[in-house]
C-alpha cells in the first residue's frame, strides 16, 4: 500500500476503471507512518446514502442500490441516513415495512438512523415513531456476522461500535428534534468519546441532519479534545457537500450526501491507515468486477480490534464474541513483534481467554514501555489461535505505539489544508465536486488536465484572481496539465472552475489550499516536462512509464508541488514525495487523470522530481516551488502541578499566522483554573494566533471530589477501579460485578444500566450504583455402568427457568437402562427444567450377543428379537422347520429337544438348531 496522504480504494479490492466522480478531502495531517510495517492497521471501508425512497416508484431505486452494493461493493456495512419518504407523503405503515424488507436483502449489515419525514413530520408523530421502532430499530441485529453494537438505554436508536480502531456513532438528529432527544444525543456523544476515545484512531458520526444546539456543542468539544480525525456524515440537503470549516477545528470534517436514487449510489467511504477520509461517489462504474464475499456462518465468531496506545500506557485490545449461544468459548492469544519489539517497546503476553454465559467481550492488556527517545510510530500484533466453541473471524489485532518524546522543530513551511477535485466529460468547463474553504492569505493551486489536450483559458472561484503558472502538453498531445495560482482574501468558500479553450472528451481539476506560503506571490522556481524533455514539444514524443528531472529551489523551507497528467494510469510519486490527490474523469482509454504530490525541503537545494505510472502513457508534469512565509514562531508551554497541556497542531513550532488550539488537561483530583502569559481567562480549549514567539502557562487547582456509592447487593459484590469511592469530576471508573457461588450477574441499576461487565462510569456528580444477581441452581449428575452423560447448555450451574437437555451416551458393549433421581423413564435425550437444585443418574448395563447358526432346513425366531441383549435377559428360541422337515434338537449353549426353549443371557452365547426329514 502506498504511503501517500490518501489511501487508494483499490487497496481493498480488485482495481477498476478510474471514476469520474471520485472526490477527496484532507481531514488532518498524517498521524503516523506505519506503511512499512507488515502488521499495519487496516483501512475501514463502508457505504452511506439516504433520503430515499421519496415515492412508491423509488422503492425500485432503493432495491437497485442495495442489489448493486451486494454485487460490487467491498464495504463492511451500509448506512441509511434517514428519510424513507418525502415530506409530502402521508406516513403509512406499509412504507416502513417495505423499506425494512428491502434493506434486509443486503449481504452486509445495514444500520439506519431516523429521518424527520417518517417521524416528527408525520400527522401523528407518535404513530410514525412506533412504526419506525417496529420495523427499523435494531435493523443491523438481523444480519449474519453482526459484531457487538452498543445502544443507548435512553434512546436505543442511538448506537455505537468500534471497528478496526474507528469509533462509529449513530444519532437521532433531524429537523425538529425534541430538546430532550437532542440532549440525549449530546449525552451519548460525551459518553462514547469518554469510553472509547483513547482506543480510537478516528471517529465517524452518522445522522440525518447536520448538528445544532447541545449536540453541536458536544460534537465540537469532544472532537477538539479527541484531536484525531472526525467525520460527521449526514443527508437532508440532497446535494454533495464537503465542509472542512463547519466545526472550526482542523481535524473535523462535515460531509452531506446526495439523495440516494439510482443516479447517486451509496458513497463508498474509506478511513485510511493514517486517518484520512476518502470518498468514492461512483463506486461501481461500468466494468467493475463483482465482489466475492466469504460465506457468512451463524456459528459464534471471535474478532479482535486494532488500537493506538501511547508510551507508558497499556494497549488494551477488545476481543468480541458475535453470535454467542451461551455455550462455553475459549481462545488462545499471543503477542508478536512488528516494528515494535517485545522487551524493548512492550511486554510480551500470551494465554487463554474464556467466554461463558452472557459474556461477549474480554480484554487483553499489554503494557507498553516508556522511553525518552524520539522515534517513529511502531507496531506489534496480537494473534488469536486454537479457538474452541467458535470460529475466528478476525484473528489479528494491531497496536500502534505513538511516540510522546518529539520536541519542537525549527523547520517549517507551507502546510496543506485541503485538496478538492472534480471532473467533466464533453464540456469546455470543469469544476470541483465540492467547495474549498475561504481563508485569507492562503495560497490556492489549481491543476487542470484533459484528454485529449486543450489549453486552459482561465480559472475562477472564491472571488480571487487566478494567475497562470505554467501549461505543459504531453509529447503526443493526448493529455496536458495547466497550473494556476491565487492568493488574497476570498469572498467566501466555494467551488473553483476552469474554462477550457476547447471541448475535450474528459477533463479533471484538482485544487490544493496551503497555509504558511509567502504572501508575495507564493511561487518560486517552476519547470515542466513531457516525454520530449523540459518544456517539451506537443508532437513527436513516445509513451513512457515514469519521469525524472531536477528543480532547484531558491529559499529555505520551500515546498515542491508536482502536478502530473497521466490519462487513465495510476501515479506513484518518487522517494520523498507524498501524494496529495489523484482523480479521474471519463472511462478506459478516454479517461483524463491527474495526480498532485508534494515534498517539503528544509534548505534551498536541487531536488530530483520523479515518479512512475502503472503502465506506459503519454504524460505531462509541472513542478513548482511554493515559498515559505518566513521563520517559524515558537510556542513555549508550562503548567502548574495537577495537569498538562496538549497542542493542536502539535509540535510547538508554527508557520507565522498559524492558529494553535491549546487544551488544558487536568490530572485526577484537579481542575483547570486559568491561562496566563500570551493567553488569559479560563476558556478551555483556547486558540492562539502565532504571529510571534509566545509563551503560555496553564494553572490547575485541587478539584472537589464526587462520591460513588455502591448499594449493598445480595449474591455478589462490586469493585471500583480506581478504588476509593471519591473521584475528581471527569474520572472514568471501571465497575466490576463479581457473583458469589451459586449466583450469576443480571444487570446494573442506579447510575449504570445494561449488563456490560466490567462497565465504565463517568463521574460528574455524586452517584449511586447497584448490581443485581440471580440465584443459580446446581444440577448434579452421576452414572452407573459403562457410559457418560452430557448436558446442554453445559456447566451444571443454571439460572432459574433454564431448560437443560441431558443425553446418556453408552460406552462400548453397553446400553442405556434408564434415568434416576429427578428424571425417570428411558427417553433419551431428556429435558429437565431447573427450578431447584437437582440430581440425575443414568444407568447403563453390559450387553451380550446371541448367535444362531443358519440352516437350509429351517430357521429360529428370537423373542425378544435382535440378537443383542442386556445382562440377565431371558430369550425364547423357537425352531421353525421348512416343509418336509421337523425339528430334531439344540446344540451349543442350548441342548435338548424342547421347542420353544429359553436361554438366560449371562454371557455371549451361540446356538445351533438341527432338523430332519419327515418319515412318510
Amino acid at each position: 500500500m502506498r504511503g501517500s496522504r490518501f489511501e487508494r480504494a483499490a487497496a481493498a479490492r480488485t482495481r477498476r476503471s478510474p471514476s469520474p466522480l471520485r472526490s477527496f478531502a484532507v481531514a488532518v495531517p498524517l498521524l503516523i507512518a506505519v506503511s512499512g510495517s507488515a502488521h499495519a492497521v487496516n483501512p475501514v471501508v463502508f457505504s452511506i446514502f439516504g433520503d430515499v425512497p421519496y415515492s412508491t416508484s423509488e422503492l425500485v431505486d432503493l432495491q437497485g442500490n442495495v442489489s448493486n452494493h451486494n454485487l460490487y461493493s467491498p464495504s463492511a456495512f451500509l448506512v441509511h441516513l434517514g428519510d424513507i419518504q418525502s415530506g409530502t407523503e402521508a406516513c403509512q405503515e406499509v412504507r416502513y415495512q417495505q423499506v425494512a424488507d428491502t434493506l434486509k436483502t443486503s449481504e452486509v449489515p445495514v444500520f439506519i438512523v431516523p429521518g424527520d419525514n417518517e417521524w416528527v413530520d408525520c400527522a401523528n408523530p407518535a404513530q410514525g415513531w412506533a412504526w419506525w421502532q417496529t420495523y427499523l430499530l435494531g435493523l443491523e441485529q438481523g444480519f449474519c456476522g453482526i459484531w457487538p453494537v452498543e445502544a443507548q438505554v435512553a434512546r436505543p436508536e442511538n448506537f455505537s461500535f468500534l471497528r478496526d480502531g474507528v469509533l462509529f456513532l449513530g444519532l437521532n438528529y433531524v429537523a425538529g428534534t425534541p430538546s430532550s432527544v437532542v440532549q440525549a444525543d449530546a449525552d451519548w456523544v460525551n459518553a462514547q468519546f469518554a469510553a472509547h476515545g483513547a482506543a480510537a484512531r478516528a471517529a465517524v458520526l452518522l445522522a440525518q441532519k447536520e448538528p445544532g444546539g447541545a449536540l453541536f456543542d458536544a460534537v465540537v468539544a469532544n472532537g477538539r479534545a479527541f484531536g484525531k480525525p472526525v467525520l460527521y456524515a449526514h443527508g437532508d440537503g440532497h446535494a454533495w457537500l464537503v465542509d472542512s470549516s463547519f466545526f472550526g477545528e482542523p481535524n473535523m470534517l462535515r460531509v452531506q450526501v446526495d439523495r440516494g436514487t439510482l443516479a447517486h449510489p451509496p458513497v463508498e467511504v474509506t478511513v485510511s491507515v493514517d486517518g484520512q477520509f476518502l470518498f468514492d461517489r461512483n463506486p461501481w462504474p461500468p466494468g467493475t468486477p463483482q465482489i466475492v464475499r466469504p460465506i457468512c456462518s451463524d456459528q459464534p465468531s471471535l474478532s479482535i480490534d486494532d488500537l493506538f496506545a501511547a508510551e507508558g500506557q497499556d494497549a488494551v485490545f477488545t476481543l468480541s464474541l458475535a453470535g454467542a449461544t451461551g455455550s462455553a468459548v475459549s481462545v488462545g492469544y499471543a503477542t508478536q513483534d512488528g516494528t515494535a519489539l517485545a522487551g524493548q517497546d512492550y511486554v510480551a503476553k500470551s494465554g487463554t481467554l474464556s467466554f461463558s454465559g452472557a459474556t461477549t467481550q474480554q480484554q487483553i492488556r499489554v503494557p507498553v514501555s516508556q522511553d525518552a527517545i524520539p522515534e517513529p510510530g511502531e507496531a506489534f500484533v496480537v494473534n488469536l489461535s486454537n479457538a474452541s466453541g467458535a470460529a475466528i473471524g478476525r484473528g489479528q489485532g494491531t497496536a500502534v505505539i505513538l511516540d510522546d518524546d518529539s520536541g519542537p522543530t525549527s523547520t517549517t513551511g507551507p502546510v496543506l489544508r485541503e485538496a478538492v477535485t472534480g471532473g467533466s466529460e464533453n464540456s469546455s468547463v470543469v469544476t470541483t465536486a465540492g467547495p474549498l474553504g475561504g481563508q485569507s492569505g492562503d495560497l490556492y493551486l489549481a491543476a487542470v488536465a484533459s484528454k485529449s489536450y486543450v489549453g486552459v483559458s482561465s480559472v475562477s472561484g472564491l472571488g480571487l484572481t487566478w494567475t497562470p503558472v505554467r501549461q505543459q502538453c504531453a509529447g503526443r498531445s493526448q493529455t496536458g496539465v495547466a497550473l494556476f495560482r491565487a492568493q488574497g482574501s476570498p469572498i467566501a468558500g466555494g467551488t473553483v472552475s476552469a474554462n477550457l479553450s476547447g471541448v475535450p472528451g474528459a477533463a479533471v481539476i484538482s485544487v490544493a489550499r496551503y497555509s504558511g506560503a509567502s504572501s508575495s506571490g507564493g511561487i518560486g522556481s517552476v519547470r515542466s516536462v513531457n516525454t520530449n524533455g523540459v518544456s517539451g514539444a506537443c508532437a513527436g514524443g513516445s509513451d513512457g512509464a515514469g519521469y525524472a528531472f531536477d528543480l532547484t529551489t531558491s529559499a529555505a523551507n520551500s515546498l515542491v508541488f508536482v502536478a502530473a497528467a497521466m490519462r487513465n494510469r495510476d501515479h506513484l510519486p518518487g522517494a520523498g514525495f507524498s501524494e496529495v490527490a489523484e482523480t479521474f474523469a471519463g472511462t478506459s482509454g478516454s479517461a483524463a487523470g491527474e495526480s498532485l504530490a508534494e515534498r517539503l525541503l528544509g534548505a534551498a537545494a536541487t531536488v530530483n522530481v520523479n515518479g512512475s505510472f502503472s503502465a506506459t502513457v503519454d504524460w505531462a508534469v509541472v513542478a513548482a516551488e511554493v515559498l515559505s512565509g518566513g521563520a517559524p514562531s515558537i510556542l513555549s508551554v508550562t503548567s502548574s502541578a495537577g495537569g498538562s497541556v496538549t497542542l493542536n497542531p502539535p509540535g510547538g513550532s508554527y508557520a507565522p499566522g498559524s492558529s494553535v488550539t491549546l487544551s488544558a488537561v487536568p490530572a485526577a483530583g484537579f481542575v483547570f483554573s486559568g491561562w496566563s502569559g500570551a493567553l488569559t481567562g479560563s476558556a478551555n480549549p483556547a486558540t492562539l494566533v502565532m504571529d510571534a514567539n509566545k509563551s503560555v502557562t496553564a494553572t490547575f487547582a485541587s478539584a472537589p471530589g464526587f462520591t460513588v456509592t455502591v448499594q449493598p447487593t445480595t449474591g455478589g459484590s462490586v469493585t471500583l477501579n480506581p478504588p476509593g469511592g471519591v473521584y475528581a469530576s471527569g474520572t472514568s471508573v471501571s465497575v466490576t460485578a463479581t457473583p458469589s457461588a451459586g449466583f450469576a450477574f443480571a444487570g446494573w441499576g442506579g447510575a449504570l444500566s445494561g449488563t456490560a461487565n466490567p462497565a465504565t462510569l463517568l463521574v460528574n456528580a455524586n452517584q449511586t450504583i447497584s448490581a443485581s444477581f440471580v440465584a443459580q441452581f446446581q444440577l448434579s449428575v452421576s452414572t452407573t455402568g459403562t457410559g457418560s452423560l452430557s448436558l446442554s447448555p453445559a456447566g451444571g450451574l443454571y439460572a432459574p427457568g433454564t431448560l437443560v437437555t441431558l443425553t446418556a451416551v453408552p460406552g462400548a458393549g453397553a446400553s442405556f437402562l434408564g434415568w434416576g433421581g429427578s428424571l425417570a423413564g428411558t427417553q433419551n435425550p431428556a429435558s429437565l427444567l431447573m427450578d431447584a437444585n437437582k440430581s440425575v443418574s443414568a444407568s447403563f448395563t453390559t450387553v451380550y450377543t446371541l448367535s444362531v447358526a443358519s440352516s437350509a432346513k429351517g430357521s429360529v425366531v428370537l423373542d425378544p428379537a435382535g440378537g443383542v441383549y442386556a445382562a440377565g435377559t431371558l430369550v425364547t428360541l423357537r425352531a421353525v422347520p421348512i416343509a418336509g422337515y421337523e425339528f430334531k434338537s439344540w446344540s451349543g449353549d442350548l441342548s435338548g429337544t424342547l421347542n420353544p426353549a429359553t436361554l438366560v443371557m449371562d454371557r455371549s452365547k451361540s446356538v445351533t438348531p438341527s432338523f430332519r426329514r419327515l418319515r412318510r
